[in-house]
C-alpha cells in the first residue's frame, strides 16, 4: 500500500496537482517509512479521485519519460494529528468549512446546556426559599401572657400592707408630691359626713375640744358611715384640698380658709365600733 501511495504522490507532483509542499512532505514520509497522518491519506485519495482519468492516462507512459528533477523542498509544517490508524473513509482537514460550523454548533449546544442548568438551579433556589418562607410563616409564635394588674380594691390586706408606706400628718402636708398615688394606713374617727359629695372628714388627731388633724376621705361607695364611727384601713393619697365653709352672709357661698389638708380615696376601711 505504501508503494501505491508513493506512486500517486509522484504522479500528482508530475502533473502539478494539489499542494506541492504538502505532497513533498508526504513523499518524504513514505520514503523514510514514517507515519502517514490520516488527514494526508484522505487528502491524497481526494486528489486521485478528482484526477483519476489523467493519472491513469499518464501512468502507462511515465516509464518512457524521464523523471523530473525534484524541486527544492520547502519544509512543510503539518498540523499535528495523533491518528495512527489508516481509514478508508472520513473527512479531510482540507474541508475547513465543516469544522467551524461543528465548533459553532458545539458552542451553541454547550451554551444552551449551561443556560438550562443555571435556570434550573435558580428555580430550585427560589422554590427552596419559598418553602422556607412558608414554613417560617406557619410557625406559631409562643403566646406571651401579660399578667393582669390588680387594682388596689382587688388586693388583699396582706398585699396592701406590702405596698403601704410610712407617713405622718405634717410630713404629708410638707411633701405632697412624695406621697401622691401612694398607699397609707389610717386610723381615725369620722367627724363630719358630706353625703352629697360622697366624702367624709376623718379625724386623725383629736385634741382636747376639737379635732387637731383631719383629712377628707372620698368614700368607696359606702354611705353607711356615721359621725363618731371609728375607722381604720388603707387609703390612696390623691392631693391636698383647701378647707372652708359656706358663708351665711353670702347666701351659702363657699369660702376657703387658706388652710389645706390631705385628700385621700378609700380603698378598704373597717369600722371597729359600728
Amino acid at each position: 500500500m505504501a508503494n501505491s501511495l508513493l506512486d500517486d504522490v509522484n504522479e500528482l507532483l508530475r502533473l502539478s496537482y494539489g499542494d506541492e509542499n504538502r505532497l513533498e512532505d508526504i513523499k518524504r514520509r513514505l520514503e523514510d517509512g514514517l507515519t502517514i497522518y490520516n488527514s494526508d491519506i484522505n487528502y491524497l485519495k481526494k486528489l486521485v479521485e478528482n484526477h483519476k482519468d489523467e493519472i491513469q492516462e499518464n501512468t502507462g507512459s511515465k516509464n518512457n519519460e524521464p523523471e523530473p528533477e525534484p524541486e527544492p523542498y520547502e519544509q512543510y509544517q503539518p498540523e499535528p494529528d495523533p491518528v495512527l490508524r489508516v481509514e478508508s473513509s472520513g473527512f479531510s482537514n482540507d474541508d475547513k468549512s465543516i469544522f467551524p460550523e461543528e465548533q459553532s454548533e458545539t458552542k451553541k449546544t454547550a451554551k444552551t446546556a449551561g443556560v438550562i442548568i443555571l435556570s434550573t438551579l435558580v428555580l430550585i433556589l427560589l422554590a427552596s426559599f419559598a418553602m422556607a418562607s412558608d414554613t417560617a410563616t406557619t410557625i406559631e409564635q409562643p403566646k406571651v401572657t401579660i399578667p393582669k394588674v390588680k387594682s388596689f380594691n382587688q388586693m388583699s390586706d396582706s398585699e396592701l400592707s406590702v405596698l403601704a408606706v410610712d407617713w405622718n400628718f405634717r410630713d404629708l402636708l410638707r411633701s405632697e408630691d412624695s406621697y401622691l398615688g401612694k398607699i397609707i394606713f389610717v386610723d381615725g374617727t369620722v367627724s363630719n359626713i358630706h353625703r352629697d359629695l360622697d366624702m367624709m372628714n376623718l379625724c386623725i388627731n383629736m385634741g382636747s375640744y376639737s379635732c387637731d388633724d383631719f383629712m377628707f376621705v372620698n368614700v368607696n361607695g359606702i354611705t353607711t358611715w356615721l359621725e363618731n364611727d371609728r375607722l381604720s384601713g388603707y387609703v390612696e393619697v390623691k392631693k391636698l384640698t383647701e378647707t372652708g365653709s359656706n358663708n351665711v352672709f353670702t347666701k351659702g357661698e363657699w369660702v376657703g380658709s387658706g388652710e389645706y389638708v390631705p385628700r385621700v380615696k378609700e380603698i378598704r376601711l373597717i369600722c371597729s365600733n359600728c
